[in-house]
């Protein structure tokens, strides 16, 4: 298994990092995009240097396949959550794991720290949304509303809105303040396997088990329109700073490249 990166501006291949033994299920940038941290089905975590291409660090301590991982918004801690029920924190300067949060039922899908750092969500297999305290580790709430494995999730820019993503083919929404469910998105004829808000809040865009990427405008809860093109299951979708591109890749070996105003595609990697 390899990880390519790529100069979105250009399409150009920019190398890649050394190869993998197992599958790699996970990749995350720090804010400023000098480090990237990778989960793996051989149970680590790994933090390498962008710019050299080099490992700097390797993070052990998972029984299972690590399935997501992320950085708090400073980029200091490491959260990883994997087959083995379990989320850790990391010291991402030093290696050393801070906590282990445990109360999921299945597998860690996904996770998304608040703004502040202050707080982490996760979902899961076990058809939840949890809410812990990154300081103590405490589960402060369990959202439960989906009725199959939740595998997506995502945090609008301003921390107070949650999106979660199911098999059961339904995006629910829920206000991060309260707890509160705000309802849901329906449209993917397949599972949801990933989501994430634009830079402004205003939409959110999803990729699912049908193949499609749907681009939903939250204020009225209508989806503005489905983006075709991928041959077989979206697994992930990603937006650039400036809101002007959507990135698309999917189980066909494909990134796609688009322009989120007008869904027309600029290119294929």
């Amino acid at each position: 298994m390899t990880i390519r990166l790529w100069d979105l501006t250009t399409g150009q291949d920019e190398g890649e990092i050394p190869r993998y033994t197992s599958g790699v299920t996970s990749l995350a940038f720090t804010a400023n995009g000098l480090s990237l941290a990778t989960a793996s089905e051989d149970a680590t975590i790994r933090l390498w240097g962008v710019s050299s291409r080099t490992a700097l660090r390797r993070f052990e301590g998972h029984a299972g396949g690590v399935k997501c991982v992320t950085f708090s918004p400073d980029g200091y801690i490491i959260a990883s959550g994997g087959h083995d029920r379990t989320i850790r924190l990391w010291d991402a300067g030093t290696g050393d794991e801070l906590l282990r949060l445990v109360g999921h039922q299945g597998w860690v899908s996904s996770l998304a720290f608040s703004p502040d750092g202050e707080i982490l969500y996760s979902c899961s297999e076990d058809k939840t949304v949890r809410i812990w305290e990154t300081v103590s580790g405490l589960q402060l709430s369990r959202l439960v509303r989906h009725r199959n494995w939740v595998e997506a999730m995502a945090l609008s820019p301003d921390g107070r809105l949650l999106a979660s993503g199911s098999w059961d083919r339904t995006i629910r929404l829920w206000d991060t303040e309260t707890g509160e469910y705000l309802g849901k998105l329906i449209g993917h004829s397949g599972g949801v396997k990933a989501v994430v808000f634009t830079p402004d809040g205003g939409s959110l865009v999803s990729g699912g088990g049908d193949g499609t990427v749907i681009i939903w405008d939250l204020s009225t809860g209508r989806d503005l329109r489905p983006l075709r093109g991928h041959r077989g299951v979206v697994f992930t979708v990603a937006i650039t700073g400036d809101g002007k591109t959507l990135a698309s890749g999917g189980d066909d070996g494909v990134v796609r490249l688009w322009e989120l105003a007008s869904g027309r595609t600029i290119q294929t990697l």
